[in-house]
C-alpha cells in the first residue's frame, strides 16, 4: 500500500454515519468549493504533508470499509493483517449494541494489533475519560472527538493519523531490519569469541610448553656455561704466564657477555607476557645496592674506571620490596655504564625522591642514580634506547656488543615497581640514569636485622684523595656518622692541616689515602712523607683502593698502614674500620695493636672450618664448587644425587649444604625436604644451586626448605658472599 493509499476502518451501528465520513474522507471532485481548499491549505499546507503527498484529495487516497458491529470489526481487521493490507486508522463508536461495545473491540484489537491509530466517535460515553485511560493506559494509538463532529478535524485527524501509521510502520521495519543485523552480528561475534577462546586456550597451552621448553633450555645453557666461566675464574687465579694469562681472560669476557645474553634473552619473553611477578619481602637495602658495587668492581678495576655508592640520609635500612629486581635494574646501568666508559668513573647514589615521600607515607619512593664519563648518547637516540633490540647506533653495537634488550627489560621492571626511568646525557660528556621505585616502609623489622646505631661523635677523620666523588661519599658517611671531616686533594695540603691540627692540640684520628689508579708506590710515598714529621707519626693510615691486588696489604702495613680496604667501599667496612682505630669497637680478632684493620673475611672463613657437602650430578660443577670452598680453608664432602645427600646429611652434622635441584634419582627438592624431616638440632643451611632464575623457582626452593639461592652460572665472590653472610648470622 502506498502512502496515497490509506485504509480506514468506519465502526458504527449507524449507517449514516458512515455516509457522512465517506463524504467527507472521499468527496467528488465537484463538491470541492474554494472556501474548502483554501481552509485545507491552510490547516496542511505543503510543507506538513510527506514527500510525495500534496494536500489535495486527489493525491490523498482513502480506502473506507464498513462494521457495524464490534465483532465484525475484530474479525476485519484480522483478515486485513492476513492479506498483508492492514488498517492504518479505525474511526470507533463506543455504543453498538448488540455484542461488544466500541471499547472492548479496541481492547480486543490492540490484543494482537497495537499500532493500529484509534479515534473514539461518540455523543455519548458510558465511560469516563479516566475510565477509558484506566484501561487502555498512557498511549499515543488513541484520540476522542464528539459527535456531532467537524468536518476540517476529520480531514486532519485523518491525515495526521494515517501519515503517523506509515511513519510507525517504517520504524518498526527499520527496528526489525536492525534488530535482524545486530542479532546478525552478535552471532559473528560470539563466533568471533568462541574462536578467539580457542586461540588464548592454544596460545596458553603454547605459552607454557615455551616456557617449560626456555626452563629446559635454560638449564642446559647455563649448567656447561657455569663449568666454563668457574673453571676459567679459578684458572686466573693461578700462575700463568703473559699469554695464557691473555688467553683465559678473553676466554672470561666471552663468557661474561655470553651469560649476560642468555638472561636478557630468556628474561625478556616473560615480560613481555606480562608473566614476570614483582616480590613484596624485608631487605636491606644498602645490601643490595653494594652488592652490586662489589660485585661490579672487578670489571671497573680491569679497564681503571673508578666505582663508588653512596647513600643519602634518610634512607632506610630495611624496605619491603623485590631487591633480585632492583639489582637486576642496577647491575644493567652499572654495567652499561662500564661498558661504554674508557676512563674516570661510574657512580651509583640512591636517595629519596623528594618528589614522591612523605614523612607519614606507607610507601616511599626511592631515587636511584648511575652516572658515568664515557661517551654519552646523541639527543637523537636516546628516545629509543629503552625499546626493545635497540642501541644507540649499528657501530657501537659492533663494538661494545649486547641484545640490545637490557634497558627494555630494566624499563618494564621499573615500571612494574611503579617508578619511571630516563636518561640525561650529551656526547663525550657522559651519562646519567636515573629510575625510581616505590618501595613499602617495613611495618615489624626483626632486631637482628637493624644495624647497630653509627657513632663517630668526635672522630677527626681527614679524607686524602685526587678523586672528588671519594671525597664526597666518604665525608657525607663520616660526617653522618657524628664525625669531623676534612677534604684534602692534595699531599701538601693534607699535611698543612695535619701539622696545624697537631700544633693546636686537636689531631686528626685517622687519615684515609685515596688514588686515582692505585698506584702502590704513591701510598708508599705519602706515609713516608706524612710519617717524616715526628708529631705525625702516630695518626693512623687507612689505604683506600680500587686496584687491589694479592700481597698489597702486607706490603702497606710494613709502610706504616694500619688499614686497608678496597672500593667501593661498604659503609659497615668503613665505619667499622674507623671505629677500631679510634677505640669505639672491640676488634674480634685477638691481634695486636699493630695489626692491619681489613675485612677479615679469609681469615674468618679459616678459623671457623666450615664442614660442606656439595650435592651436583655434574662433575664439573662439584669440581668448581669444591675448589672455591677448600680455598676459603672449608672441608668438603660431594654426593652425586639428592638420595646419597640425605643418607650423607643423615650419617654427618654439615655446616652448609650445596644443593643442586634437577639431578637424577631424587632432585634437590625431595632431597632438602627429607633432610628437613630428619632433622633434630640446628637446621644446616641448604643454597640452592640451579640454572633456572625465575620468581616460581626460587619460591619452590623456598617452600622446599632452602635458605639461598645462587642461579648458575655463578662466579666464585657470589659462593664466598654467601658463605660471609653465614658466618656473620653464626657469629
Amino acid at each position: 500500500m502506498s502512502l496515497s493509499e490509506k485504509r480506514i476502518l468506519l465502526v458504527d451501528d449507524n449507517a449514516a454515519i458512515h455516509e457522512d465520513f465517506k463524504h467527507i474522507l472521499s468527496p467528488a471532485a465537484k463538491d470541492k468549493d474554494t472556501e474548502t481548499r483554501f481552509l485545507e491549505e491552510e490547516l496542511f499546507g505543503e510543507k506538513s504533508i510527506p514527500q510525495g503527498i500534496d494536500a489535495s484529495d486527489d493525491a490523498v487516497k482513502y480506502i473506507i470499509d464498513d462494521a457495524h458491529q464490534g465483532e465484525e470489526a475484530v474479525a476485519m481487521v484480522d483478515e486485513a493483517v492476513r492479506e498483508g493490507r492492514p488498517y492504518a486508522l479505525a474511526f470507533m463508536d463506543v455504543r453498538m449494541p448488540p455484542g461488544i461495545d466500541g471499547i472492548q473491540t479496541i481492547q480486543q484489537i490492540w490484543q494482537k494489533h497495537a499500532h493500529i491509530e484509534m479515534v473514539i466517535c461518540t455523543a455519548y460515553s458510558d465511560y469516563s475519560w479516566d475510565q477509558i485511560m484506566e484501561k487502555f493506559g498512557r498511549t499515543d494509538h488513541l484520540m476522542f472527538i464528539k459527535k456531532p463532529f467537524d468536518a476540517i478535524a476529520v480531514k486532519q485527524i485523518a491525515l495526521s493519523l494515517t501519515t503517523k501509521w506509515d511513519l510507525d510502520k517504517k520504524n518498526r521495519e527499520h527496528q526489525i531490519e536492525l534488530e535482524k543485523e545486530v542479532e546478525y552480528r552478535t552471532d559473528e561475534l560470539k563466533k568471533m569469541v568462541e574462536h578467539l577462546s580457542e586461540l588464548k586456550a592454544r596460545a596458553e597451552a603454547d605459552t607454557l610448553a615455551k616456557s617449560m621448553f626456555l626452563s629446559n633450555v635454560s638449564h642446559e645453557i647455563r649448567t656447561p656455561l657455569n663449568g666454563i666461566m668457574g673453571m676459567t675464574e679459578l684458572l686466573l687465579d693461578t700462575e700463568l704466564d703473559e699469554d695464557q694469562k691473555n688467553y683465559t681472560d678473553a676466554i672470561k669476557k666471552s663468557g661474561d657477555s655470553l651469560a649476560a645474553m642468555v638472561n636478557d634473552v630468556l628474561d625478556y619473553p616473560k615480560l613481555e607476557a606480562d608473566k614476570t611477578p614483582i616480590s613484596h619481602i624485608d631487605f636491606d637495602i644498602r645490601t643490595a645496592v653494594e652488592d652490586v658495587a662489589e660485585l661490579m668492581s672487578i670489571r671497573a678495576q680491569e679497564k681503571g674506571l673508578e666505582l663508588a655508592a653512596l647513600f643519602h640520609a634518610g634512607v632506610p635500612e630495611i624496605l619491603v620490596g623485590d631487591p633480585e629486581r632492583i639489582r637486576q635494574i642496577l647491575l644493567n646501568l652499572t654495567g652499561n655504564a662500564i661498558k661504554f666508559t674508557e676512563k674516570g668513573e661510574v657512580f651509583i647514589q640512591v636517595s629519596l625522591d623528594p618528589h614522591g615521600t612523605a614523612a607519614g607515607d606507607k610507601q616511599i619512593k626511592l631515587l636511584f642514580e648511575v652516572s658515568d664519563t664515557g661517551i654519552g648518547i646523541a639527543p637523537q637516540v636516546k628516545a629509543k634506547i629503552f625499546q626493545s633490540f635497540e642501541q644507540a647506533d649499528e657501530l657501537i653495537s659492533r663494538q661494545f656488543g649486547g641484545t640490545g634488550l637490557g634497558l627494555a627489560i630494566s624499563k618494564k621492571l621499573v615500571e612494574l615497581m611503579g617508578g619511571e626511568i630516563d636518561v640525561e646525557s650529551e656526547p663525550e660528556s657522559g651519562s646519567t640514569f636515573r629510575f625510581t621505585a616505590l618501595l613499602d616502609r617495613a611495618d615489624e623489622i626483626e632486631p637482628r636485622k637493624i644495624s647497630p646505631e653509627k657513632n663517630l661523635y668526635g672522630a677527626r677523620i681527614l679524607v686524602l684523595s685526587d678523586n672528588p666523588t671519594s671525597r664526597k661519599v666518604l665525608s657525607l658517611y663520616t660526617t653522618h656518622w657524628g664525625g669531623n671531616c676534612f677534604e684534602a686533594e692534595t699531599l701538601e695540603q693534607a699535611i698543612e692541616v695535619l701539622h696545624t691540627s697537631a700544633d693546636s692540640g686537636a689531631s686528626y684520628d685517622v687519615t684515609i689515602v685515596d688514588y686515582k689508579g692505585g698506584d702502590l708506590e704513591r701510598y708508599v710515598a705519602t706515609a713516608q712523607e706524612i710519617h717524616t714529621y715526628q708529631k705525625l707519626i702516630n695518626i693512623p693510615l687507612v689505604c683506600l683502593t680500587a686496584k687491589a691486588r694479592r700481597g698489597d696489604a702486607q706490603f702497606l702495613q710494613n709502610h706504616g698502614y694500619r688499614g686497608y680496604l678496597t672500593k667501593p667501599i661498604k659503609q659497615s667496612h668503613l665505619y667499622n674500620a674507623l671505629a677500631l682505630l679510634k677505640g669505639l669497637l672491640k676488634n674480634p680478632q685477638p691481634t695486636s695493636e699493630k695489626s692491619l684493620i681489613t675485612k677479615h673475611l679469609a681469615e674468618e672463613l679459616c678459623n671457623n672450618r666450615l664442614y660442606a657437602l656439595i650435592v651436583d650430578d655434574n662433575i664439573v660443577n662439584r669440581k668448581i664448587l669444591t675448589l672455591v670452598l677448600e680455598k676459603q680453608g672449608i672441608r668438603c664432602d660431594v654426593a652425586h644425587n639428592g638420595r646419597e645427600a640425605v643418607d650423607a646429611a643423615a650419617e654427618k652434622q654439615y655446616d652448609i649444604l650445596f644443593m643442586d635441584c634437577r639431578m637424577p634419582v631424587m632432585d634437590g627438592y625431595e632431597a632438602t625436604q627429607l633432610i628437613r624431616q630428619s632433622e633434630k638440632g640446628t637446621a644446616v643451611p641448604i643454597i640452592a644451586v640451579t640454572a633456572a632464575k625465575s620468581r616460581e623457582e626460587r619460591e619452590k626452593c623456598i617452600v622446599a626448605g632452602m635458605n639461598e639461592f645462587i642461579s648458575k652460572p655463578f662466579k666464585a665472590s657470589e659462593i664466598v658472599k654467601i658463605i660471609a653472610h653465614l658466618v656473620e648470622k653464626q657469629s
